[in-house]
C-alpha cells in the first residue's frame, strides 16, 4: 500500500528535523516512501511553492531562513 503524504505533516517533519535543504533520496529516506510518490511528491508541491528548486538536485523548503555560515566557504 502507497503511503500518502501531508502538505501539513511534511513542512513539520522537516522543520522538526532541521532538514532545510535535502536531495529527493534523502526525502524518500525521511518519509519512508516508495521512489515515485516521494517523486511526484515533490514535483507538485514544487510547483505549488512549497519547495525551491536549487542546483544539482537539492531542494530547499521554503520559509525557512539558512544559516549564512553553513553555506559559505571561507
Amino acid at each position: 500500500m502507497v503511503k500518502k503524504l501531508n502538505r501539513i505533516g511534511v513542512e513539520e517533519k522537516l522543520k522538526s528535523i532541521s532538514l532545510e535543504v535535502f536531495t529527493p533520496r534523502e526525502f524518500q529516506g525521511v518519509f519512508s516512501v516508495p521512489q515515485s510518490t516521494a517523486s511526484l511528491f515533490l514535483n507538485r508541491n514544487t510547483k505549488s511553492g512549497l519547495f525551491l528548486k536549487l542546483r544539482n538536485g537539492f531542494l530547499h523548503l521554503v520559509g525557512v531562513l539558512l544559516p549564512a555560515s553553513k553555506w559559505l566557504r571561507g
